[in-house]
């Protein structure tokens, strides 16, 4: 049987790294790298096993009028975009219709609006990365762009949240674009 790991969670520094000990070491965990990665395997697993249930239905639609671009990737991309989450419809030739927004825990404070404009920003914005697919890529975008950010004041729940779902994965290490989630020192770098 396994023992169970004793974590202590030390602190927060600069309301950006989680500072958590475990045994003799001391792990320093970006709270927008790691909620990211934790948004990204969410994200990635409902889209994969076409779980439709990860709307959040608004209360009152959004209409967004959008340049030519924008509206040519939601037309290419109409059913990734849906499958990840946002209720969304063609209105008329130059708007869109958003009824709902992937539903996901913890997620920014960004409006709905926002959130959905920055994602679409960065998919019609020259590509970068690594990504080996538009779904990859729009996954990890959404993810990023849902995630907390840095300097965000996080509740002792959702550090716990961020702590316990991150241990948990299969790749905790980086978040989607590659950068580190945590750094971790022993003991011994203290001496």
């Amino acid at each position: 049987m396994q023992e169970k790991l004793t974590i202590n969670l030390s602190g927060i520094s600069f309301k950006t790294y989680i500072m958590i000990e475990i045994e003799n070491e001391l792990y320093l965990i970006d709270q927008h790298a790691a909620h990211e990665r934790i948004m990204y395997e969410q994200i990635k697993n409902n889209y994969k096993n076409k779980i439709n249930t990860n709307t959040q239905m608004m209360l009152i639609p959004e209409l967004i009028e959008l340049p030519n671009k924008e509206i040519e990737f939601i037309k290419e991309n109409i059913e990734l975009i849906q499958n990840t989450g946002f209720d969304i419809e063609l209105f008329g030739d130059k708007t869109i219709k958003i009824n709902g927004v992937p539903d996901l825990e913890y997620k920014s404070k960004l409006s709905n609006r926002r959130l959905f404009l920055d994602i679409l920003d960065e998919m019609t914005a020259k590509q970068n990365g690594n990504f080996k697919s538009v779904e990859e890529r729009f996954i990890a975008t959404v993810a990023c762009k849902s995630a907390v950010k840095a300097g965000m004041t996080l509740t002792e729940k959702e550090v716990d949240y961020l702590i316990q779902n991150l241990l948990v994965l299969k790749n905790p290490y980086t978040c989607p674009h590659g950068r580190p989630t945590t750094v971790k020192f022993s003991k011994k770098d203290f001496v």
